[in-house]
């Protein structure tokens, strides 16, 4: 085997390892959004339900910004991710 298949194949392998975790990234986030949306579109739509089930306007917001938060920290992460490959790729 010579460097240039021992480099090719290492780069497949970092390639795969790559698009495999921007992957479960991106389906975290959706989920984090969707999660969110349902939440605020709760909160908006329906405050006679926020006291019919006994939930704290206090509570249900802090749950959406945490939501939230973890949307931010996915983006964050993402991006990061994106940098990180791109700088260890010789072709960037």
């Amino acid at each position: 085997m010579t460097k240039k298949n021992s480099r090719d194949k290492k780069r497949e392998r970092a390639l795969t390892a790559y698009n495999a975790t921007i992957a479960r990234i991106k389906t975290w986030r959706r989920v984090a959004l969707l999660l969110g949306l349902v939440l605020f579109a709760g909160f908006t739509a329906c405050d006679v339900g926020l006291a019919f089930a006994c939930i704290q306007r206090e509570i249900y917001l802090g749950l959406w910004a945490a939501i939230v938060g973890a949307v931010v920290g996915l983006s964050i992460r993402l991006v990061l991710e994106r940098r990180r490959f791109q700088q260890e790729s010789p072709t960037g």
